[in-house]
């Protein structure tokens, strides 16, 4: 049906495989992130209630630092987001 979300299966998976995404913040700065929402380039819409936690981060302190690097275990999508929600 035109114009119904599609699920995740239906619409195939990238040829690199999931993409991810992860939280950091300054160091001593906290944050706690408890639900994200993504929808992605094929209309498809993941909330995410379980989520990796948030880590501080040493090197980036006055500025932000593009040498910081996380996995996700859990935060994890087929294809790129259009639109991303956190809460």
């Amino acid at each position: 049906h035109t114009g119904e979300p599609a699920t995740p299966e239906e619409t195939g998976g990238m040829p690199y495989g999931k993409w991810d995404f992860a939280f950091f913040t300054p160091k001593a700065l906290y944050a706690e992130v408890t639900q994200a929402l993504v929808i992605d380039e094929k209309g498809v819409v993941y909330t995410f209630r379980t989520l990796d936690s948030v880590q501080d981060s040493g090197v980036t302190v006055g500025t932000w630092s593009n040498r910081v690097r996380r996995n996700a275990q859990f935060n994890q999508a087929r294809h790129p987001p259009v639109m991303m929600l956190f809460c």
